[in-house]
């Protein structure tokens, strides 16, 4: 098993609540919740999805191109 060490931050309480509610639905414990999506949001791990909103937001700025791209297109044009 890798090193671990203790670490401690304030969290905003949106926040909180959602990293309980993981908790609840996995029924793993906050220290499993918290690891799973750091390491996914820092991309450390390949087996673990990542974070709904990176999802989200690779979806947002892929929709934000091809609109750019349908814009460009005339443009060139003219």
């Amino acid at each position: 098993m890798a090193e671990t060490k203790l670490t401690a931050f304030r969290c905003p309480a949106d926040l909180l609540a959602a990293i309980e509610s993981e908790m609840a639905s996995t029924n793993d414990g906050k220290t499993d919740v918290l690891v799973r999506r750091l390491r996914a949001a820092y991309g450390l791990s390949a087996d673990a999805p990542p974070p709904s909103v990176v999802s989200e937001m690779q979806a947002a700025i892929a929709e934000l191109q091809g609109e750019i791209e349908a814009i460009k297109k005339p443009l060139a044009a003219a």
